[in-house]
């Protein structure tokens, strides 16, 4: 899921909508290649975020 999201394609309410969903996903029991999936992805939708608010 994390790597197969294109965020270019979301609007705001979308973008808004997946990062609460990610910020309620507990990330201590995943692997370490999985938490850096996890952290690319809220990265790559803050920065979509940004840019729709520009």
């Amino acid at each position: 899921m994390f790597t197969t999201l294109n965020v270019e394609t979301l609007n705001r309410k979308e973008v808004v909508d997946y990062l609460r969903f990610l910020n309620e996903i507990i990330t201590k029991d995943m692997s370490s290649e999985d938490q850096s999936k996890f952290l690319a992805c809220k990265a790559k939708l803050h920065e979509r975020l940004t840019g729709l608010d520009i």
